[in-house]
């Protein structure tokens, strides 16, 4: 199937066919009109089109964006590879780039987010999605209850995220930031609780095909000498997934001492190492082994 589309709103004609659309394997765009051959006439009039994409079943998307200058319609284009999981910009925005051509794609429909209760990071979601469609729909449905923002490098909670966009593009960012509404954030016994709404995030991303993690965040989002510590705790009852902010793999547990009981086993993933401990009856970590990984 072809689609083919010559108006204004090019990233809203995208967003309306990603269901019809599996995986992009292949792009190629033009900086002028004038070179593409890929041409369609239509009640006798002849269109020149400029941004090509393929995907993996066969189907065609015709579009008429730009690369090769820093203006709007090359923006466009890296925007909407974005969109379609497409996480580089291919000097498209570099001047005198008059034909870009790139096969073998491999879209990446991650999305990561911190939900914040105003300023204060509560729970990290790691979410996975086969389609680039079901990534959009779970980005609209929480929208209805928080607004995303996305993560660079630079950014103050940078050090919560592992990266996976090498050109970054705030809304269609694979890490993003999850402010909740007011009506959704915890006060006391009023509202929502983070369960509550942990659940509802849950049911989104299921719902929409998708696979993921989570972790309960503990402590502040970025301190001196410090970086990010995946935990697991297993009791008798239950595993449970936290993630904190730390200087080492002991630090990581002292700061989560109130979430652990004796006999706790506590695995400690950060800076490529894996330890394990052992909660002592006075809630001291007994070191049981180390991997690196």
């Amino acid at each position: 199937m072809r689609y083919k589309y010559n108006g204004t709103e090019t990233k809203e004609f995208v967003r309306s066919i990603l269901p019809l659309i599996s995986d992009i394997c292949k792009f190629q765009v033009f900086r002028e009109a004038k070179d593409s051959s890929f041409v369609s006439i239509e009640d006798g009039i002849e269109t020149r089109y400029t941004f090509i994409l393929e995907d993996e079943k066969g189907n065609e998307v015709w579009l008429n964006t730009l690369c090769g200058y820093g203006g709007g319609s090359p923006r466009e284009t890296v925007a909407i590879l974005q969109l379609l999981g497409i996480r580089e910009d291919f000097d498209i925005l570099v001047e005198g780039n008059d034909h870009i051509v790139v096969e073998n794609l491999q879209p990446n429909h991650s999305l990561n987010f911190l939900i914040m209760a105003q300023e204060n990071p509560v729970i990290l979601f790691n979410a996975r999605f086969k389609t680039a469609a079901d990534r959009l729909n779970v980005m609209r449905s929480l929208g209805c209850f928080g607004l995303m923002a996305g993560v660079n490098k630079d950014n103050e909670l940078s050090d919560f995220f592992t990266f996976e966009d090498t050109y970054f593009v705030d809304d269609y960012a694979v890490n993003q930031r999850f402010y909740l509404d007011q009506g959704f954030i915890p006060k006391g016994r009023e509202g929502y609780t983070l369960r509550q709404i942990c659940s509802m995030v849950q049911a989104i991303i299921l719902g929409n095909h998708g696979a993921f993690n989570f972790y309960d965040v503990i402590g502040g989002a970025k301190e001196e000498q410090v970086i990010k510590f995946n935990i697991m705790i297993t009791s008798s009852y239950e595993t449970r997934n936290l993630t904190t902010m730390a200087k080492d793999h002991r630090d990581a547990v002292h700061r989560i001492k109130g979430q652990l009981n004796p006999e706790d086993l506590v695995v400690v993933d950060g800076d490529r190492v894996s330890k394990r401990y052992k909660i002592a009856e006075n809630l001291n970590a007994i070191e049981l082994a180390s991997y690196n990984y």
